[in-house]
């Protein structure tokens, strides 16, 4: 299983990646996995995109919206 987070547009390099073996006894077995990635810091407001693979096959993504703030 491999976890990336990734700028939608995909121009520049993953902001992380982060991968490990499962192995599955039972194709119906389910199986929590916990991908931790501290400090991430995103270089730019806008889309990026948290995708999941396994075997090399892309599986799924989500999108997150990254925005800046100020401070008052």
């Amino acid at each position: 299983m491999k976890m990336r987070l990734i700028d939608a547009d995909e121009e520049d390099e993953p902001i992380f990646e982060s991968e490990t073996l499962l192995n599955f006894t039972d194709p119906t077995h389910v199986i929590e996995l916990q991908f931790v990635q501290p400090d991430v810091i995103f270089p730019k407001s806008g889309e990026y995109r948290l995708q999941l693979f396994g075997a090399g096959q892309f599986l799924r993504e989500c999108r997150v919206f990254v925005e800046s703030i100020q401070q008052p």
